[in-house]
């Protein structure tokens, strides 16, 4: 049997075992993703205090579920294929153009939207913008640098916060892109300059860890989209500097594979090119 009938014979085997059982557990993932990334809503009159409560909360994709839904288009997409398309996006529209019934890549991107909705209505915290500023270079690089530190040796040891000089930092407690004085919640000025710029630097500290259990439900669904592929999502990471590093480099990783098939590619070709040679 020659090596073409093998492979459409693997095929149709690969098809019979796999695809049924693929297809329905892709479905039941997809209907896990229709609730999540759901705004708050309002529970409807005569709801029950739990009903209610599930309502009010916000359920993210998580590791597993986002796994999941990767394994099965990776099995749908191999029953035409020997390999995994790369990057992965390219499996997602083989298997959104072979069973259109599941609507994959309208509920993918119904599923950021609301992500991207959600991120845009909680913003970011202040000290996401110092850090934006550290990874620069220059003076102001090297400042909020200095300025981070001490933060973090402030919530090791707040008995420290005596021996910080606070009004150097005051342009980083100031307003983000606005040249105002600093500004605190309350609305209180009594105080010395110092101690302005020390209430400034607690609450930028309490603003940043109010974000971060908002943040820790994100990032399963960020991380899983900076190495997807789909030039349509990757706004998203835009807004945190550490997704959008895990992008930016998820992209010279697919750069470098392509290359390597690339270069492997020459060298297969250039062997056979040596064998016909040869038997000539």
């Amino acid at each position: 049997m020659s090596s073409s009938k093998r492979l459409r014979h693997r095929r149709v085997y690969y098809r019979a075992a796999v695809e049924k059982r693929a297809r329905h557990q892709l479905k039941d993932a997809l209907k896990s993703l229709r609730s999540r990334c759901l705004p708050s809503r309002q529970a409807p009159p005569g709801a029950d205090d739990l009903h209610r409560a599930m309502l009010a909360m916000t359920f993210w994709p998580s590791n597993d579920e986002l796994t999941e839904l990767d394994l099965r288009v990776k099995e749908l997409a191999l029953i035409d294929r020997e390999k995994v398309p790369n990057p992965l996006w390219k499996a997602f529209e083989l298997v959104n153009k072979r069973w259109p019934g599941f609507r994959l890549i309208r509920r993918l991107d119904a599923l950021v939207s609301r992500a991207r909705n959600l991120l845009n209505e909680t913003g970011e915290s202040d000290l996401t913008w110092v850090r934006r500023e550290a990874r620069g270079s220059g003076e102001r690089a090297s400042e909020a640098k200095r300025f981070l530190a001490d933060l973090r040796t402030l919530q090791k040891n707040p008995k420290v916060a005596a021996k910080i000089k606070w009004e150097q930092y005051e342009r980083f407690l100031s307003t983000p892109g606005l040249n105002k004085r600093v500004q605190l919640w309350c609305g209180d000025h009594a105080a010395s300059r110092r101690v302005v710029c020390y209430a400034r630097a607690l609450e930028m500290i309490v603003d940043d860890e109010r974000l971060q259990p908002f943040r820790d439900q994100a990032e399963p669904l960020l991380t899983w989209i900076a190495p997807l592929g789909n030039p349509a999502y990757l706004d998203i990471l835009s807004r945190d500097d550490f997704f959008k590093l895990i992008a930016e480099r998820a992209a010279v990783h697919l750069l470098q594979e392509r290359a390597e098939r690339n270069r492997a590619q020459g060298r297969d070709r250039q062997k056979r090119f040596r064998a016909r040679k040869i038997t000539r």
